[in-house]
């Protein structure tokens, strides 16, 4: 132990730099003390001081002990024990001399402490006396204050310290937010109620919420698709506090916590307002088990008032809860929408409310309530038998048992006393006013726990009494909105005077008084511990004050008289205004943005982008902390807290108007706009208050150009002209190229022509700026011009032209009335005649027509062509499919800056006002050789056309090529060449000129196909809908077959359409699914074109056909033939398909960027996994695809018919893609695939399509039929394996589909165990139901029915939760002619599925007994459903569609009229009427419509 050393603070090298202090000038005094504890409870009231006020500092240290101060030393050191060996000492010399110092300095300094303390008693006795008698005085006053008469008790203010848990209080809610309430308490208080602190019911409900929202993504989809049509009876979503509660709502809380919080933090950042950081410190809670709490049995009687919660919907009404003795009360619907009249009727489970008993039933366990405001807040309490049974609200009549200056001792029901303090007096004198013996009817506002017996606090305002909202005036404005936080009040009066807590005072408006309060901390910036009665405060004095707060609960208007609050510019951030020019002081600098002082508590934020006009690089140079700086507001969101300001010079000193808001944004205001972002197709720019703009490239120019960040930086300010502004999306389009300052003068004062002289006022780089005499209009000439009338040079002009030198003889020849300038030369008799003068100078936009001719100079090139000047102020462009009529003259002909053409006007755009030219001889004379002929239209062009274009975009599936006009050409990438080519990119350049065929168009859709191959398929033009008639015999391919009938597309269209079952074969012997087959062509009669809805039916009867319009069999053999022979050549369906991605935006003018592979994939149509909806093979049914990968609108219609049973599914994922091989005796088919499909045809053709197009699942299929054709089953499951390794993890669905494909070879070309280990594998690296469905759908085309049984009990047993699995098992025992294993299988799923799919899943299986089962069996559960959910008007409609489907027209009207003989709203109303009369129209007859719209008018006129 020799050698160890201390490691205390007092030793070491640091304890000699440390000041050593005396030990007693750290300790406190006791005379401080002692006087503290003598203090009376009134004057160290923490509750005296308003929320939102800081806490004087000087009370807090007379209340607060001052702490000893702790000197490091020996003799305060920690206690060591150390026994060194020899009883030698462990400290260094220089320590032991450090300790004898300190021990010296402390006894020279006690000795000297008292040395003084006798000589300060010796000379400062009269002081002493004096101070002595100062105390005996106060001391005096404070006990003649809180004198009492006889049997009076002091008047209590309700405070912080009163409000311990337990104590109930009425309340007045100020704001309501999401998770809780913000509630105002008397005397100035304020304190909140949690979310959770409503009612048991509604803590329920939010509990169960969060477990709901924990569910999985697939049973919340569920959800949503099953409360589609649910009503206010269904279990709906929970509702906000702003339904069930509103500002100004009076309520009756108890409390819950009382702890002191830290006033200054900040709250998330969205909680800027004073009231929710004052609130923070009580917590309330609303539960009528606690406010409830000790209310006698006996005193529950006729007129009693408490609170209530609903605690369940029931048909015909609400059960309410009072959490009292098992009391409950059964609130009618009726009584609710009656007695709540200003408010919604409908109340939700939770929902907490004031009632009134009417009477209570002899068994005392139901009462009947009165709900209604008007009858809750005008019950009187006559008598009470327990204390604990008077709750806050109590409207009592009580008795005046003594007056005094701080208000009234009241007694109530003989035995409890209250009292009623000055504020809720309604502004009468309590001494002068009242006496005692005198009644009043009061009402009760809170308890006080800490008093035995307990005591009441009691009201006589107004609006407490009235439970209402204080009202200002005879307007009942409300007194917040007339005097709103920040308001300065030039005179307000003294009414009276607390010594210790504020001021009252009064405030006259519009010959109405307000009263308000000043607390003792708002009346000046110094402390005050007292307010003299005699001193500039005394009663009768008026002030200056400014609004900082209102209390509701008092009606009082907390106001500040601080001379530092009035001069502040604004208290709170809503009362900032955007635009406002303000100074302020640098606080901080960080790393991400500047912190500026600009007003009391409010600070503001600048961005970097916003320090400076230029991008700082060394910001903390130029703002130290402490310096001054000159600001603008930028936006300020009070919801946040947030002020944004900006430094920018441009910004600060703009004189532009300010757009802050959306409806500032006028189409034509010029303004002022900072660029953000600079995007590819357009810049950005924001505006004040957070607006943001988008500037197309088209407008950021005069002249085109694609890159923008040449022109543009962020976080310059440029001048913008807004173009347009949509208030439905919030989207503003602005324009750089028109964005110019306001014109400074008004250019009406002269016209073109008029004759002036001009004085220069600045040289620019091209023209010479004047300033016109005497308008003074600011005009321009350029120097050339001036140069010609002089006869000299540019040059040696710009050396002789000086600011403020006169020109003379000038002539106006245009004007700008949105610059703001006009365009001036020189007069024509004295000018030099230059070649090309003779244009003349006044054309305008406004005076161009199309078809004029005109004569313009060259004045640049772009990538859309030329631009020809045609007048100073118009300018327009040339495409280059108008420049000549050759096209290969473009490129070579030299169309040199400056170069005079000959051009013509052919299109006009008001909005922007450009101008489109011409310069094609052909347009301009007659007789001239057209090698290129004009394209204005679709119209012009027809398939096998020769044409020549050139190439407008390059995208990543092809070329756009502009043939003239708005028309555009796509090529695909196959159609560029006839030999294959990798790199086909580099071969073409935007404006190259290319030659090829037209292929195909399609004049609805405005849409051309080209091809550049020199061996080119022609497809022919597609046949429009409007082309077709009734009667018209066409050729068509079966497209697919359904259980209701076939769908059949017309050769060489996107048209298809519906051959119902009953028209396809005169034979009623012969099954129609044995006549006609998927892919079969069939010559078809249309029965019906319907062009409104698109929808068009077909016939393949013989007896629908015309007798002398019978084929014979060779002919129709020969028609066959040739089709054929027109399949080598023609390019199929799917090579149309190929490109549908790639369709894009036909009219983008150059902007169309195309996402993807090189070769768009080829979207497969979904097929369901319900034997009903007719499933078939994608490969046998190629060119079954349109442009929009879309199933037309009569499939559409007709399969939503039939797949009813699946509408409205909860647990139904989204569509996905089935991919089926056929069956095995259907193998041969697949050998033609390849040549139905119309794609590659051999392994190397498909091995280059897939190098383009690796994640197109449909080229993997063809490439698996293509081996399977070859019965090459081992390769085809390579390939298949392939597939899946080669197409991206993120295309799940292209993954989906090969699994499928593989799946059905399986199926149909392997065994049961290699079948089984794929299903495995697939279930795990899919989605395991998706896969399930899918194969079970393989199975029932298969017709291997024992296998799909098996594979539905395991899939119902693994997917238990999924309704739609249960009804697809349903559906297939009823197809199977098994109903009594399907009736079976509803009471098992009943209990696996929740109860949320109960009523979804009986009516699925109503709708399988309807269909394949037992139609009066569907009735029944029918019948059960809609008696047990009688306001589902969804589940009624299906009951409807069944019926109609049975063609019981009877029993559809019976149905109508039960619908309509509940209540409906008129919504509803409408939609049953709509359906009423549709099916009456279609198979009903007149007398029925007529009963249809009769009761239909009597149901509008009943809801008048």
């Amino acid at each position: 132990m020799v050698g160890k050393v201390r490691t205390t603070n007092a030793h070491g090298p640091t304890a000699a730099k440390k000041a050593v202090k005396a030990p007693n000038s750290a300790k406190p005094t006791t005379t401080t003390i002692s006087t503290a504890k003598k203090l009376p409870t009134s004057i160290s009231k923490p509750s005296q001081t308003p929320k939102g006020t800081q806490p004087r500092k000087r009370k807090a240290d007379e209340e607060e002990p001052e702490k000893p101060q702790v000197v490091n030393s020996l003799l305060n050191a920690p206690e060591e024990i150390d026994f060194p060996r020899g009883g030698g000492t462990t400290l260094t010399q220089i320590e032991v001399r450090e300790a004898q110092l300190e021990g010296e300095k402390e006894a020279q300094d006690e000795e000297e402490a008292e040395r003084k303390l006798n000589t300060e008693v010796v000379k400062d006795k009269s002081k002493a006396k004096r101070r002595k008698l100062e105390r005996e005085l106060a001391g005096n006053a404070i006990k003649e204050k809180n004198m009492l008469p006889k049997d009076a008790f002091r008047v209590e203010h309700l405070n912080y310290k009163r409000l311990i848990p337990g104590t109930k209080v009425l309340a007045q809610i100020i704001l309501v937010r999401p998770l809780e309430l913000i509630v105002s308490l008397p005397n100035q208080l304020l304190a909140h109620i949690p979310i959770t602190n409503i009612s048991q019911e509604f803590t329920q409900r939010l509990e169960a919420a969060g477990e709901d929202s924990s569910e999985d993504e697939e049973d919340s989809e569920e959800e949503d698709g099953d409360e589609d049509g649910e009503d206010a009876g269904s279990n709906e979503r929970l509702p906000g506090l702003n339904q069930l509660f509103k500002e100004g709502q009076w309520v009756s809380a108890v409390v819950t916590d009382n702890k002191v919080v830290d006033g200054k933090q900040k709250l998330g950042g969205r909680e800027g307002d004073e009231a929710v950081r004052a609130s923070r410190r009580v917590e309330l809670s609303l539960e009528p088990e606690k406010v409830n709490e000790g209310i006698a049995k006996g005193d529950l009687k006729a007129g009693f008032t408490l609170t209530a919660a609903v605690k369940s919907v029931e048909d015909h009404g609400y059960i309410l809860s009072f959490g009292v003795q098992s009391l409950s009360s059964f609130l009618k619907f009726k009584d609710t929408k009656n007695q709540l009249r200003a408010s919604t009727s409908k109340l939700h489970v939770g929902q907490v409310l004031a009632c009134r008993i009417k009477d209570v039933s002899e068994n005392g366990r139901t009462c009947n309530v009165s709900v209604d405001p008007v009858e809750v807040a005008g019950s009187t309490l006559s008598s009470a038998t327990s204390i604990t049974s008077i709750l806050p609200s109590a409207l009592v009549s009580a008795l005046v048992t003594a007056t005094l200056p701080s208000g009234l001792n009241v007694k109530f029901f003989g035995y409890y006393d209250g009292t009623i303090d000055p504020f809720h007096l309604n502004g009468l004198d309590p001494e002068k006013d009242f006496k005692a013996g005198q009644k009043v009817k009061a009402r009760v506002m809170w308890d006080s726990l800490a008093t035995t017996p307990k005591k009441f606090s009691l009201s006589l305002a107004k609006q407490v009494v009235g439970l209402e909202v204080a009202k200002f005036g005879e307007e009942g404005r409300k007194i917040d909105e007339v005097f709103p936080v920040g308001r300065i009040l030039e005179e307000i009066k003294v009414t009276a005077m607390d010594e210790e807590w504020g001021l009252s005072c009064e405030i006259e408006e519009d010959d109405e008084v307000v009263p308000a309060f000043v607390h003792i901390s708002r009346i000046t910036d110094d402390h005050l511990a007292s307010l003299p009665k005699a001193g500039p405060y005394q009663i009768g004095s008026v002030h200056r004050a400014r609004v900082i707060g209102y209390s509701a609960v008092d009606g009082l208007v907390q106001l500040s008289l601080q001379p530092s609050v009035l001069e502040q510019a604004f208290l709170r951030v809503s009362d900032v205004k955007v635009g406002d020019v303000i100074k302020g002081t640098v606080k901080r600098l960080g790393d991400s943005a500047l912190f500026v002082s600009i007003s009391g508590n409010v600070d503001g934020v600048v961005w970097p982008l916003h320090y400076s006009d230029i991008r700082l690089k060394h910001p903390e140079k130029k703002f130290k902390e402490g310096s001054p700086v000159k600001a603008r507001i930028y936006s300020a969101d009070p919801v946040k807290n947030r002020v944004v300001l900006t430094l920018k010079k441009q910004l600060i000193e703009s004189e532009l108007p300010i757009v802050a808001q959306f409806s500032d944004a006028k189409v034509g205001t010029i303004t002022h706009g900072t660029v953000t972002k600079i995007l590819d197709k357009g810049v950005l720019v924001d505006f004040f208050g957070g607006l943001r703009a988008l500037i197309p490239t088209s407008e950021a120019a005069e002249t085109f150009t694609t890159d923008l960040s040449r022109l543009f930086t962020v976080g310059k300010v440029i001048p913008v002209k807004i173009i347009s502004a949509d208030p439905s999306s919030n989207r503003i389009v602005a324009s750089a190229r028109q964005g110019h300052d306001a014109p400074p003068v008004e250019v009406t004062s002269v016209d073109i022509g008029h004759l002036s002289s001009g004085t220069i006022t600045a040289l620019h780089e091209t023209n010479v700026v004047l300033t016109l005499q005497p308008t003074g209009v600011k005009a321009l000439m350029s120097y050339a011009t001036l140069a010609r009338h002089r006869k000299t040079t540019v040059d040696a002009l710009r050396n002789e032209l000086a600011k403020g030198q006169t020109v003379e003889e000038l002539v106006v020849v245009s004007k700008n009335a949105e610059k703001g300038i006009v365009i001036v030369g020189l007069i024509p008799s004295k000018a030099s005649k230059a070649e090309g003068s003779s244009k003349p100078a006044n054309i305008t936009f406004a005076s161009l027509v199309v078809g004029q001719k005109l004569t313009g100079r060259v004045s640049g090139k772009v990538p859309t062509g030329l631009l020809v000047q045609v007048s100073p102020s118009v300018r327009g462009r040339a495409p280059p499919t108008e420049i000549s009529d050759d096209f290969a003259t473009v490129e070579t002909t030299n169309f040199a800056k400056g170069t005079q053409v000959k051009c013509v006007v052919i299109s006009l755009d008001s909005e922007t006002e450009r101008v489109e030219l011409s310069l094609r001889p052909s347009r301009l004379e007659a007789d001239v050789e057209v090698r290129d002929p004009i394209v204005a239209s679709v119209e012009d062009l027809k398939p096998g056309q020769g044409v020549r274009g050139f190439v407008k975009n390059i995208a990543n599936a092809g070329l756009f090529v502009s043939l003239g006009g708005d028309v555009t050409a796509r090529v695909l990438i196959k159609e560029l060449f006839d030999e294959y080519v990798k790199d086909w990119k580099s071969r073409f350049l935007v404006n190259q000129l290319v030659e090829g065929k037209i292929t195909s168009v399609n004049k609805a859709k405005n849409q051309v196909e080209m091809s550049l191959r020199k061996h080119v398929a022609i497809k022919e033009s597609p046949i429009e809908l409007g082309a077709l008639v009734k009667g018209q015999i066409v050729r068509g391919v079966i497209k697919r077959l359904e259980a209701f009938g076939a769908f059949i597309r017309i050769e060489g269209s996107e048209i298809s359409g519906l051959c119902h079952k009953s028209k396809v074969t005169d034979d009623d012997d012969e099954k129609w699914t044995e006549v006609i087959h998927e892919g079969d062509k069939v010559r078809a009669i249309i029965t019906d074109v319907n062009l409104e809805t698109k929808k068009v039916s077909f016939g393949l009867k013989q007896s629908l056909f015309p007798k002398d319009d019978e084929d014979s069999q060779a002919e129709s053999e020969q028609d066959e033939d040739e089709e054929m022979a027109r399949d080598d050549d023609e390019v199929t369906e799917d090579d149309e398909d190929e490109g549908e991605e790639f369709e894009g935006n036909w009219e983008d003018d150059s902007e169309v960027e195309l996402e993807g592979s090189s070769e768009p994939e080829i979207q497969i149509p979904a097929v369901s996994t319900s034997k009903t909806t007719g499933v078939s093979s994608v490969l046998s049914a190629a060119g079954g695809l349109n442009w929009d990968g879309e199933s037309s609108d009569d499939e559409k219609m007709a399969v939503g018919e039939d797949r009813e049973l699946e509408g409205n599914n909860d647990d139904v994922e989204e569509e996905t893609v089935a991919v089926a091989l056929p069956a095995k005796k259907k193998v041969a088919s697949l050998k033609d695939v390849a040549n139905q499909q119309g794609g590659p045809s051999t392994m190397g053709e498909f091995e280059k399509a897939i190098l383009e197009t690796p994640n197109s699942s449909r080229l993997w299929i063809q490439y698996i039929a293509f081996f399977i054709s070859l019965s090459q089953y081992d390769q085809a499951r390579s390939v298949g394996r392939r597939a899946l390794r080669s197409i991206n993890f993120r295309e799940e669905q292209e993954k989906l589909n090969v699994w499928v494909a593989l799946l059905n070879l399986e199926n149909s070309h392997g065994t049961e165990a290699s079948l089984e280990e794929l299903f495995k594998e697939a279930a795990q690296s899919n989605d395991s139901k998706t896969v399930h469905l899918r194969l079970v759908d393989i199975f029932e085309r298969s017709e291997k029915y024992e296998a799909e049984e098996d594979l539905f009990q395991r899939t119902v047993k693994k997917f238990s939760q999924s309704s739609k699995v249960w009804t697809l098992f349903g559906q297939f025992y009823l197809a199977r002619g098994r109903p009594e294993d399907a009736r079976e299988l509803l009471p098992r799923s009943l209990k696996s599925l929740e109860k949320r799919k109960h009523v979804k899943t009986i009516s699925k299986f109503a709708q399988l007994e309807f269909k394949y089962g037992d139609a009066e069996r569907g009735r029944t559960i029918f019948e059960g459903i809609v008696d047990s959910y009688p306001n589902r008007l969804d589940l009624w409609f299906v009951y409807v569609d069944m019926e109609i489907k049975q063609k019981n027209v009877t029993g559809v009207r019976a149905l109508f009229d039960r619908i309509l003989a509940q209540k409906l709203s008129s919504k509803k109303g409408k939609s049953v009427f709509k359906k009423w009369l549709a099916f009456e129209k279609e198979n009903g007859d007149v007398k029925g419509v007529e009963a249809c719209k009769a009761r239909a008018l009597a149901f509008v006129e009943s809801l008048q």
